[in-house]
């Protein structure tokens, strides 16, 4: 059984990144930065549930495997970006050539879909 105080503190950090990304999607529409933001802290969220679905739901925890890898290959990139936006002396533009920083998330979907069906 996992510690109550790891659990208590895993649903506390996913408790604020569900209050967080919102009001960041929100702000997205005046910086882009924000929505990287966003995508970083939603991926840490969902990999900060491993715990908790492992010990609750074990059930389920094929399928959380199966959402959780992908994720992992957001957080990378999203960081990069949040601070290339932050720290850009001009307003940060998305760009078509910035799509190949998420290269390796399809990759990461297709064998997600294998694993799916395993």
């Amino acid at each position: 059984m996992t510690d109550p105080i790891v659990v208590f503190l895993t649903l506390l950090i996913v408790g604020q990144i569900c209050l967080s990304v919102p009001l960041l999607l929100a702000r997205a529409k005046k910086h882009t930065s924000y929505l990287y933001l966003a995508l970083f802290l939603f991926g840490c969220g969902v990999l900060a549930m491993n715990n908790i679905v492992l010990q609750s739901l074990p059930q389920w925890y094929h399928i959380y495997t199966v959402v959780a890898f992908p994720t992992l290959f957001l957080l990378c990139p999203s960081l990069w970006f949040y601070i290339k936006g932050i720290t850009a002396q001009q307003t940060f533009i998305w760009q078509r050539k910035h799509a190949l920083h998420y290269a390796l998330v399809a990759p990461a979907v297709l064998v997600s879909g294998m694993m799916l069906f395993l």
